[in-house]
């Protein structure tokens, strides 16, 4: 489970806002709540707007799985080069 969620309720923000200011779908949103699909640019821009690393975001849970794909193992690397 990522903090997504919680960091938008946290700001006062919907998922209709939040979906708003970085151009994507409500449905999107509540998926990447939801289901944790998350891409590289994606989660940076939702980072930047709530104003909190992406390496919170996607919360400590996430670590524990290995990546299953390309985009996934480059999230992992770029988040820890930013360690």
């Amino acid at each position: 489970m990522n903090n997504i969620r919680k960091v938008r309720a946290q700001q006062g923000l919907s998922g209709t806002d939040l979906a708003n200011k970085i151009g994507v779908s409500r449905a999107l949103i509540s998926r990447m709540e939801i289901d944790s699909v998350i891409g590289k640019k994606k989660i940076k821009k939702i980072a930047e707007v709530l104003n909190v690393s992406p390496i919170y975001l996607l919360g400590e849970d996430n670590f524990k799985i290995l990546p299953q794909n390309e985009e996934e193992k480059q999230i992992l690397i770029d988040i820890i080069k930013k360690l």
